[in-house]
């Protein structure tokens, strides 16, 4: 729920006011349901619709990660373009690359044309694809092909053996597994840990 919260707050609705404000008339749609009567919530239809909103505002920055700006930054680490010129020639004898550019275009040019002539004859014995009336290339659907029996019993082996989770259960018990990972290395840092890490571990799927 306090994700909702940021969300609400992130764009621009407020606490008590902002419940779903966020949501698309589309994704209400997917989110509720009518039951005897009752309107009803879809949990899996949620917990969709809040995380495609979490990676559409971090992407926006409308939303951040506390602490992310503390990685270190790739760019910093990558070797200068005054080192890599004298390994440029080795690199590409290693991974057969032309060696200029204009080789290197050339070469591009020429497995193009290569790919077009090869899809042109091949056009008359492609069934799956037609060209219309207007011109352009319509790819038909392409049969559905019978399960294997043994595709089904896998299927239901795996049902059977793996609980079923949510997406919000899994971040909750991530959040306790890390939070116990950073305790237990704490505790061996200051010389206090006493091997009682069962009912730790065994605690962990009750929640508080």
């Amino acid at each position: 729920m306090s994700l909702l919260i940021r969300i609400g707050v992130a764009n621009g609705y407020r606490p008590r006011t902002w419940i779903f404000a966020f949501v698309s008339e589309k994704w209400k749609e997917l989110m509720f349901r009518t039951r005897d009567g009752q309107r009803e919530m879809h949990r899996r239809h949620l917990e969709i619709c809040v995380f495609t909103q979490v990676a559409l505002d971090l992407k926006s920055t409308d939303l951040a990660v506390g602490g992310s700006e503390q990685y270190a930054d790739y760019r910093e680490h990558l070797l200068p373009w005054e080192e890599c010129l004298p390994l440029l020639e080795g690199y590409c004898d290693k991974v057969g690359l032309p060696k200029t550019a204009k080789e290197f275009v050339q070469r591009l040019r020429s497995e193009l044309e290569t790919a077009a002539k090869e899809a042109d004859d091949n056009y008359p014995k492609n069934t799956s694809l037609v060209i219309n009336e207007r011109g352009e290339p319509v790819l038909k659907k392409t049969p559905a092909r019978e399960i294997p029996a043994s595709a089904t019993e896998l299927e239901a082996a795996l049902q059977e053996r793996m609980p079923e989770r949510s997406l919000i259960d899994t971040l909750w018990l991530s959040d306790r597994v890390l939070h116990y990972t950073a305790l237990t290395q704490h505790s061996c840092n200051q010389g206090q840990w006493q091997g009682n890490a069962n009912w730790r571990v065994g605690g962990l799927n009750q929640r508080d």
